[in-house]
């Protein structure tokens, strides 16, 4: 039977650049999701629609293309970034409700919807644990947070987190590691409008997919559960 990685939001950004990687670097058949994919390039690959602020039961429709216990890797790569707020005065109700919606929630349905899909533990000389990464930002730790601001996606980031270690708790007694990542400030569509850093200091999609291609092919056992990592596997303050 085929072994799986899914890719919640694969169509743009790093989300994108994830597939090359995992082609060359996985034997995996990957399922990509997003709001609008395009058609696959390689035999390896399917896509699905999935839009779950508009569509919930799509998360469980993308479920379903993947067998029981085949699913050795699932990355999310979904996230929105939508006006950072600098003062108090410039909070939106929808905005935050929004953030939390896109950010924090469907992180955590698609949890449940692919919870029956994770393969056991392998063991061929070393163990091989299936994997759950929730792309993050360090923007979202509460002990790194000395700036402020930003309160619909710190808040939304943060709650996030607080999804990954409660799933590396319970989906840990299965042998499966739940992680954070922090893919460094990088040049896509949701940065773009919104972070004022030298392009030179900004890493490509493709360099940010490697490096989480490179932590995420380093795991080695249960001692990477419930952590938030860096793209240098730094742990960060949660």
């Amino acid at each position: 039977m085929s072994q799986y990685a899914v890719v919640l939001g694969g169509t743009r950004g790093i989300g994108a650049a994830l597939i090359p990687h995992l082609l060359a670097r996985t034997p995996y058949t990957i399922l990509v999701t997003g709001r609008s994919p395009s058609p696959p390039t390689s035999p390896r690959v399917h896509t699905t629609p999935v839009d779950y602020t508009t569509h919930p039961s799509s998360l469980a429709t993308a479920a379903s293309l993947v067998p029981p216990r085949s699913l050795r890797l699932l990355i999310n790569c979904v996230g929105m970034l939508d006006e950072p707020e600098k003062a108090l005065k410039k909070v939106d109700y929808e905005r935050v409700r929004r953030h939390f919606e896109v950010n924090a929630l469907g992180a955590l349905m698609a949890a449940k919807e692919f919870e029956g899909c994770f393969a056991g533990v392998e063991k061929e000389g070393e163990s091989r644990h299936p994997v759950l990464v929730n792309l993050s930002a360090r923007t979202g730790s509460i002990g790194d947070n000395g700036t402020g601001g930003w309160y619909s996606y710190r808040m939304s980031k943060a709650a996030l987190n607080q999804v990954t270690k409660s799933l590396s708790v319970e989906l840990g007694r299965k042998g499966i590691v739940a992680f954070s990542y922090h893919p460094e400030t990088v040049d896509t569509d949701l940065t773009r409008p919104h972070v004022r850093v030298p392009k030179e200091h900004l890493f490509t999609p493709d360099l940010a997919a490697e490096k989480l291609m490179n932590v995420i092919l380093s795991v080695k056992g249960m001692e990477d559960n419930g952590k938030f990592y860096d793209y240098e596997k730094r742990e960060i303050p949660w």
